[in-house]
């Protein structure tokens, strides 16, 4: 934008000596708070990305920056926040489900779509919203395909390549303060699941009690659990 990008060029490359200094200008929005306000230092009203990783996985924080395009401004709120680490925790899921289970007998899961989705998406001005749908979708797929006994061991290295490019590191994060970190919680949905299957019933439901008492949910919905921090 003249002649703003101009005076910047000028500057930098002057001091640095490189030719061209940048190939790309991108104009990002602006953080906006609860009332609509723009989030500023000079306002006193800004959250620093320290103080979020105190609550939020950097993945979920990630998350929730990439699902809104670049040139939009945001609402800075933690609920969306907390969705977006939800959800990213249902992306981690899905990979380590793969990873969990023998290669199934059937036919690979066909991810090319999926790919060709995200590589669109990604040169149609970064539109970030529409490549991590491409990754939600897979996944979803992915959990539908394993529970058919197909072969998604192809699949999960997608979601893990097209993460990486947007940054993520499907790392679980650290324990929480519900004194469960989500490897623990896995462990134990996954012991509830092997005590449904053998007509356990008391010894799955002390499970459930166990995690509701931590505030932790967890819902059946087919051959799948999904769990989530109230």
């Amino acid at each position: 934008i003249f002649p703003h990008h101009e005076n910047e060029i000028a500057q930098s490359e002057s001091a640095s000596g490189k030719t061209p200094f940048s190939n790309v200008w991108m104009h990002n929005g602006l953080l906006r708070i609860a009332n609509g306000q723009e989030m500023s230092k000079s306002l006193g009203n800004a959250f620093n990305v320290n103080s979020a990783l105190e609550e939020f996985s950097s993945d979920a924080i990630r998350l929730w920056i990439l699902q809104s395009h670049y040139r939009t401004n945001p609402l800075l709120d933690k609920k969306l926040i907390g969705d977006a680490e939800r959800s990213i925790r249902r992306v981690r899921q899905a990979v380590q489900a793969a990873d969990a289970v023998e290669v199934g007998s059937g036919e690979p899961l066909d991810v090319s779509g999926f790919k060709r989705r995200f590589e669109e998406a990604m040169d149609d001005d970064l539109n970030t919203p529409q490549a991590l749908a491409a990754i939600f979708d897979l996944c979803r797929k992915m959990n539908r395909a394993r529970t058919d006994r197909a072969d998604v061991s192809a699949a999960a290295e997608v979601v893990r390549e097209l993460t990486a490019v947007l940054g993520f590191t499907l790392e679980a994060p650290p324990q929480s303060s519900d004194g469960f970190s989500d490897a623990e919680v896995d462990a134990l949905v996954e012991r509830r699941k092997a005590a449904r299957a053998e007509k356990r019933w008391a010894d799955a439901d002390a499970v459930r009690d166990q995690l509701e008492a931590a505030g932790i949910s967890i819902s059946d919905t087919g051959d799948e659990t999904i769990w989530a921090r109230n």
